[in-house]
């Protein structure tokens, strides 16, 4: 269970705090399951720093709105994002694994359904392809609805890679196109 509070100071509301639960299960930037090195107990959950990239950037309220719908939909702690400035521009990547491929609890169908409330998207999605993993760009203006989602990133396996791989597709409205190779190298 996630416990959540805001923090006042003075005229300032500072963002959404969440701690991590004791016995919470934690997951790494491949959403699989890791031991922390140290207790829990009171420490920030990745959230936070999510939520403080968004008042860092005076991004629009929506993405927490975005992040609930989210949360509802799959579940906490089931999302991967990562922070890009391009240019002068801030986006986040979003980042949804399920490695049941085709028996997948966490369709990029089912993703684009949950967050349709907030952001307007007509890609189709062949969900009989055996990918891994999906990712989604957010910015100011998709949350606004200044414009539609109008990709969708697509990964599939990477068959005779010795290391954890996938390939990476872009998918739009006017079709789908190779963007790049990935490797997941294990820390350790």
């Amino acid at each position: 269970m996630e416990k959540t509070q805001s923090c006042a100071t003075g005229a300032h509301i500072l963002p959404r705090i969440e701690y991590v639960s004791e016995g919470e299960t934690l997951y790494d930037f491949c959403l699989w399951e890791y031991k922390p090195l140290s207790p829990c107990r009171n420490k920030f959950s990745a959230a936070t720093l999510l939520f403080n990239s968004f008042e860092a950037t005076d991004a629009d309220k929506r993405l927490y709105d975005l992040v609930r719908l989210i949360r509802e939909g799959i579940g906490p702690s089931r999302t991967v994002w990562g922070t890009k400035l391009l240019g002068t521009d801030i986006k986040w990547e979003f980042y949804f694994y399920d490695y049941a491929r085709k028996a997948r609890a966490r369709s990029a169908t089912r993703v684009l359904e949950l967050i349709r409330p907030l952001i307007n998207c007509n890609i189709g999605v062949n969900e009989a392809l055996e990918y891994f993993m999906f990712s989604l760009d957010i910015d100011h203006d998709l949350v606004t609805d200044s414009r539609g989602l109008n990709e969708v990133h697509l990964y599939v396996g990477n068959p005779g890679s010795t290391v954890s791989s996938g390939i990476c597709y872009s998918l739009t409205g006017s079709g789908t196109r190779l963007e790049n190779f990935y490797f997941f190298f294990d820390a350790r």
